[in-house]
């Protein structure tokens, strides 16, 4: 569990841990600066290793919720 912090990257992917090492992994969220772009990235590793089915690869920033005024 971890609890979601302002800047932190996520990144949701289907069956991407076993094709693409963790190491990589990181540095492509770290290195990116845009999501679309990362997730690209990411796609274009896993993509042709994957001999079955579909890949589905989503990049997400947690930012600040302005707060609520009374």
């Amino acid at each position: 569990m971890h609890e979601a912090a302002a800047g932190d990257r996520y990144l949701l992917c289907t069956n991407v841990g076993r094709v693409v090492p963790a190491q990589t992994l990181r540095e492509i969220l770290h290195d990116e600066g845009d999501l679309q772009d990362a997730a690209d990235r990411v796609a274009a590793m896993a993509f042709p290793a994957e001999q079955h089915g579909h890949l589905t690869c989503i990049v997400a920033d947690v930012e600040m919720q302005p707060q609520e005024q009374a």
